[in-house]
């Protein structure tokens, strides 16, 4: 492995213009751009890296493979009064799941509720993004997402189901909903691919190598591996109802007929999502609901602390924290600077990233 190197901390507006460029120098709208690095960048000032710019070499590399459509324009398949189904055109997955988000507000501000899929769609960062939208609006948010197979049922030895992330957010009293994110693996491919940068060795019982057995080296996963599920037959059992709802659902692609994006960067994208959006009105109502999320909030972050533990937190409150830490700048791995700088010369774009981060 190679030596570790420390994150580098990089001037927001700086790496946002240059990640924007970017993805208009190969063919993106400048609406659409905004919109993908802008889905990036909310992870990597979140401190979930494994979802940011380490991702956008990734997106020009299939973009100029043929693997992700730039202009691709999302189409409305069909629709009810409170459901829809639009297809992605293979474009960015930030793109459409954004236009997948404002429809459903749409129909639960008219029907009550929304719920709308897309498919053909390709990778798009972390789901916290997407249902916090509606949060935003004093509805509660989900979304979910199947992606290609990386895990074994139990009980089998080949990968048929995807690590398939779901999200929640609910609004709250709070200054932030409160918002719950996570895959149904132990790990990610996205910390696979910084521990791959840093150097470092993965998480124990996170990961199988291709004969099966358990490995904390990066490049025998990258090669053929896979992730374990969280919670054996249970984290399994949630990502098949995450690909049921997702790919069935939308008429797309099941997770093992998904092509593997990383080892043939010219695949289409087959990834599928499902966005379900509601206001409380009929329940509890919008400021009620709240008030008790945020009761319920302070009451837990109150509560006794075991041993060694500094304070309790509710989800979404340790990214909360990190972005407003971060003020003004964005940590990134250097490798993941120094690709972008890379990707910037080569479409003539002038940067010093390098030069000004710290």
């Amino acid at each position: 492995m190679t030596a570790t190197r420390p994150p580098l901390q990089v001037p927001a507006d700086r790496v946002w213009t240059l990640a924007e460029e970017i993805l208009t120098g190969v063919g993106a709208s400048p609406e659409d751009a905004a919109r993908v690095v802008d889905s990036l960048i909310y992870s990597d000032r979140r401190g979930v890296g494994t979802h940011g710019l380490i991702r956008l070499k990734f997106y020009v590399d299939r973009v100029r493979s043929g693997g992700i459509v730039p202009d691709a324009t999302v189409e409305l398949v069909r629709e009810t009064e409170a459901t829809a189904l639009l297809d992605s055109g293979n474009g960015f997955g930030a793109v459409a799941t954004t236009k997948v988000l404002e429809l459903a507000i749409e129909k639960a501000l008219k029907a009550g509720a929304g719920i709308v899929a897309a498919r053909n769609m390709n990778h798009f960062g972390a789901a916290a993004y997407y249902a916090t939208m509606a949060a935003e609006r004093q509805m509660v948010g989900m979304v979910m997402t199947n992606v290609t197979a990386s895990m074994a049922p139990t009980g089998g030895k080949e990968v048929m189901v995807g690590n398939n992330p779901i999200a929640f957010a609910f609004p709250s009293s709070d200054p932030s909903p409160l918002i719950f994110d996570a895959a149904t693996s132990r790990s990610s491919w996205g910390a696979l691919l910084r521990a791959a940068q840093r150097g470092e060795a993965l998480v124990p019982d996170a990961f199988l190598d291709a004969e099966g057995a358990p490995s904390q080296e990066p490049d025998a996963v990258l090669e053929g591996g896979s992730l374990l599920p969280i919670e054996g037959y249970k984290g399994y059992g949630l990502a098949l109802c995450i690909a049921l709802l997702t790919g069935i659902l939308a008429g797309g692609e099941f997770d093992s007929e998904i092509a593997h994006p990383y080892r043939d960067l010219s695949a289409r994208g087959g990834n599928s999502v499902l966005a379900i959006v509601f206001p409380t009105d009929g329940f509890a109502g919008a400021e009620a609901f709240a008030g008790r999320v945020g009761e319920l909030s302070a009451t837990i972050r109150s509560g006794p602390t075991a041993p060694g533990v500094g304070r309790i937190m509710v989800p979404g409150d340790r990214e909360d924290a990190t972005a407003r830490a971060a003020g003004d700048t964005i940590s990134l791995e250097a490798e993941t600077v120094e690709q972008i700088e890379a990707l910037g010369a080569e479409l003539g774009l002038e940067s010093d990233l390098l030069e000004v981060a710290r």
